[in-house]
């Protein structure tokens, strides 16, 4: 009896050392294979993914007349490649550094900064902004304009309350139609004798082409200024509109105010 468990040992222990070198040779061969599985995922990465860097010209042809200053600007966007690089930690194991963001190149259309409109001349009468009494500028817009700042050629005649206006209307059948925007300054930062008076819109807003009117009045109506408003003769597209009514009804007056528009047209 004492000799069949010594004989059962005997096989135990072979068996127990057989399966202690097998796993030990499968550890071995599952190392080599993971060394090499890394190994060539790094390769990979490292042939195929490059990040880059943006580098930006621009060029600027700046047109002047009497009546506008123009000013043409094309910016082009250029899109440099650069390699990634690479961190080797031990014989298997990299890390590699990149952004794998792709950029194209971009050119963005040519667009124009001008200040157009009436200018660069003398007031030859006015028209007086009063309780009662609006004027509108008829505009054409012939491109697409971001309009961002105003002004208008004129003083304050009276009054010690309330604001002068300008108003950006729509057309309504060849008079000043629905309000798109307006911007207010107070009676005190009203000039004393003939000036431009600004009206900022920033951060402005977008005029398609068509027509369009820069209409002046007082805030409120009870406010007691009096402003008259620069014309000249009918030297633009366009005519100043009068209305004595509060705008109930308009008569052209066949001149043109004085204003300027500063924005960006895109042809």
């Amino acid at each position: 009896m004492v000799e069949n468990y010594s004989t059962v040992y005997k096989l135990l222990n072979i068996a127990l050392l057989s399966l202690t070198i097998l796993l030990s040779v499968l550890l071995i061969l599952l190392y080599f294979t993971e060394t090499a599985a890394i190994t060539q995922v790094d390769t990979i990465v490292h042939t195929q993914f490059l990040y880059y860097t943006l580098t930006q010209s621009t060029t600027t042809l700046k047109f002047t007349t009497s009546t506008s200053t123009i000013t043409s600007v094309t910016t082009q966007t250029a899109v440099v490649p650069v390699p990634t690089t690479t961190t080797i930690i031990s014989s298997s194991v990299a890390i590699i550094t990149s952004t794998s963001t792709i950029l194209t190149d971009i050119i963005h259309p040519p667009y124009y900064t001008g200040k157009f409109g009436n200018f660069g001349t003398s007031c030859g009468s006015h028209t007086l902004i009063s309780n009662t009494v609006f004027g509108a500028q008829r505009i054409i817009i012939r491109d697409r304009v971001h309009l961002v700042k105003v002004w208008i050629y004129g003083a304050k005649v009276s009054g010690t309350s309330g604001s002068l206006r300008v108003s950006i209307m729509n057309d309504a059948g060849g008079v000043p139609g629905s309000e798109i925007a307006h911007i207010d300054v107070d009676h005190s930062s009203l000039p004393g004798s003939d000036n431009f008076v600004l009206f900022d819109f920033s951060p402005g807003l977008t005029l398609d082409p068509g027509t369009y009117y820069l209409m002046v009045k007082v805030v409120p109506s009870t406010s007691g200024i009096n402003f008259r408003w620069c014309l000249t003769p009918d030297n633009i597209e366009g005519t100043q509109l009068v209305s004595s009514d509060s705008g109930l009804t308009w008569a052209d007056s066949m001149l043109d105010a004085i204003y300027l528009i500063d924005g960006d047209i895109t042809p």
